[in-house]
């Protein structure tokens, strides 16, 4: 992935990290959104990224926990187990953020 395409993802994930009405974020991946959303329990859940294979995925996924793991906010002990479970060739794999807002 370009560097250029990371650090605007890494500029969007940060404006949602720090916002004041985010109680706590998780990154990670999956191939249906609302279902991944369901499963985390999450307010939102919102795609940072559409990479075209799964290695690709991974590596955000990586790289965004390498910049936001330590933030005070983050959910994430390790990564989130990937959601692979309907992935084919056809299949659209999101670097997501779930997100749980304040009360």
């Amino acid at each position: 992935m370009p560097r250029t395409d990371l650090e605007q993802i890494y500029e969007r994930l940060s404006g949602v990290t720090e916002r004041d009405d985010v109680e706590e974020f998780a990154i990670g991946t999956t191939v249906d959104l609302a279902r991944c959303r369901a499963a985390l329990n999450a307010d939102d859940v919102i795609s940072l990224d559409e990479p075209e294979t799964p290695e690709d995925a991974a590596e955000v996924e990586e790289a965004l926990l390498a910049r936001f793991g330590s933030h005070v906010k983050c959910a994430n002990d390790d990564a989130l187990e990937p959601d692979t479970a309907t992935l084919d060739d056809d299949s659209v794999l999101s670097v997501f953020v779930a997100i749980w807002w304040r009360a």
